[in-house]
């Protein structure tokens, strides 16, 4: 039998991980959860050690959170950015502040800079091969922690057969969330550009308006 064409379609698909250039984990996921301090002293959380050294690849909000986070612990952390400034979707000047602060903190900021391979022999260090402004580099640290972005998931949906466009950002909605299909909307990070949890429930909440009750609402920097 037919499967009835549903009136109103919603995409809720999120988004995975970037991988690393010569992924040394083979597709494995490892992870250092971020050590908690106990009566004073630098414990372990989820049993996972401090990294004495410590690579973040990505200088958005959560890489610079991390790198800051990191370095009070006491690792020594390399903070790699691929563009010539922190907080790049943010103003410049705000960028700049926090390159500052974290330099002020110990943190080895290095912007313009990009990361061509990961090499590591197994358990031991990591190998990072870097170029910045023609010239290569290489930097050995003990654990790596990716924050360069996520991509949305849209592999496999046959968005194209359902008049769904998308590209390399993700679905392409207008601002009231609806797809280049009227009857379809998305919401979450399958479509948004700010990928945060707080701006997927607003997404969810504008769908469901515009949707279900043909509601005129729109989502923006504003919810963020």
């Amino acid at each position: 039998t037919d499967h009835p064409t549903p009136l109103w379609s919603a995409l809720y698909q999120g988004q995975a991980g970037c991988r690393l250039p010569g992924d040394p984990c083979d597709g494995r996921p490892r992870r250092h959860a971020a050590p908690r301090r106990r009566q004073g002293q630098l414990g372990h959380a989820d049993g996972a050690e401090l990294p004495r050294r410590l690579a973040i690849i990505g200088g958005g909000p959560i890489g610079c959170e991390m790198a800051q986070a990191f370095a009070r612990f006491g690792s020594q952390v390399s903070l790699i950015e691929y563009t010539d400034r922190l907080l790049g979707n943010d103003d410049r000047r705000a960028g700049e502040l926090i390159a500052d602060v974290l330099r002020r903190e110990g943190v080895a900021v290095r912007t313009s800079t990009a990361l061509q391979r990961v090499t590591s022999d197994g358990a031991g260090p990591k190998r990072l091969r870097l170029q910045r402004t023609g010239e290569s580099s290489e930097l050995e640290v003990d654990a790596i922690l990716v924050c360069a972005g996520r991509a949305a998931n849209v592999e496999g949906l046959d968005l194209a057969k359902a008049g769904v466009a998308h590209d390399g950002s993700g679905v392409r909605v207008d601002a009231g969330l609806r797809t280049t299909n009227p009857r379809v909307f998305a919401a979450g990070d399958v479509c948004l550009p700010f990928r945060f949890t707080h701006a997927a429930d607003a997404a969810a909440r504008v769908v469901i308006r515009n949707a279900l009750f043909f509601g005129r609402a729109k989502i923006g920097r504003a919810h963020v």
